[in-house]
């Protein structure tokens, strides 16, 4: 069997794209289903597990902006350009909001 390669889609984008999009899709529906089922009685855990779920939800974006900037390309694909450095700034400040959250 011939192996066909897509041109623009090399290395693991598929892959992560597949896995961001598929935790995207749990995180928000384990969100509504634990809205619904505690709907009229919410307390401060749910306030913590919101916030959490926001954080996570950040995260994802900072997933998809990397796929837009090379991530999942093999090593001689990626480009170095001036967005290196946002990029840099984007995943450091989700880094520290995570850490935030994080009460051990």
């Amino acid at each position: 069997m011939a192996e066909t390669h897509r041109e623009g889609r090399l290395g693991f984008e598929d892959t992560l794209n597949f896995t961001n999009t598929l935790c995207v899709a749990y995180t928000l529906c384990s969100a509504i289903l634990r809205g619904w089922i505690r709907r009229g009685i919410y307390g401060i855990d749910d306030l913590v597990i919101a916030a959490a779920t926001f954080s996570t939800l950040g995260f994802f974006a900072a997933n998809y902006v990397a796929l837009e900037h090379s991530a999942g390309k093999p090593w001689q694909y990626i480009e170095v350009s001036h967005d290196v450095a946002s990029f840099n700034r984007v995943g450091l400040y989700d880094s520290k909001c995570n850490q935030a959250m994080d009460f051990h």
